[in-house]
């Protein structure tokens, strides 16, 4: 009975061994940096607003989001542990600093915004336009 615990408890003992080194074998996915500039806001009132998306969540809840302060017409912001993969960024002036994009009574933005890849289009934003894929760590400049 005894030789029957300790061949168990050796058994035991081997797997834990064994899967903590399988985990510690298994790579992490590689992250990367991507950094954002605004270079051309037209006042240091407020602040931008960034919001990085998938194809999946474009227009939704982004996955990462980030706010930056204006300085001399400027902005700029970092989504750190970014995944490789397929995104688009939407940034816009929050003068007011309410948190939203405002519109007009038409659904018109009434504060200045764009996206990557600086898509110039008439109707709301597509996914398609402002799609960049992010394979190492970039820098991508969005102007108003």
């Amino acid at each position: 009975m005894i030789r029957l615990i300790n061949f168990f408890s050796f058994l035991l003992l081997s797997l834990v061994i064994h899967a903590q080194t399988e985990e510690s074998q298994t790579p992490e996915k590689e992250t990367f940096e991507l950094t954002v500039n605004v270079p051309n806001v037209t006042s240091d009132k407020g602040k931008m607003v960034y919001a990085l998306y998938t194809s999946e969540n474009f227009l939704a809840e982004p996955g990462m989001a980030s706010t930056s302060e204006i300085k001399d017409g400027t902005s700029s912001t970092v989504f750190k542990d970014v995944i490789p993969g397929t995104y688009a960024v939407i940034v816009y002036h929050d003068v007011n600093g309410n948190g939203k994009l405002d519109m007009n009574e038409y659904g018109m933005p009434m504060e200045d915004y764009s996206l990557s890849n600086n898509p110039r289009s008439m109707g709301p934003p597509q996914f398609q336009n402002a799609k960049f894929t992010v394979e190492k760590s970039m820098t991508l400049e969005i102007k108003l």
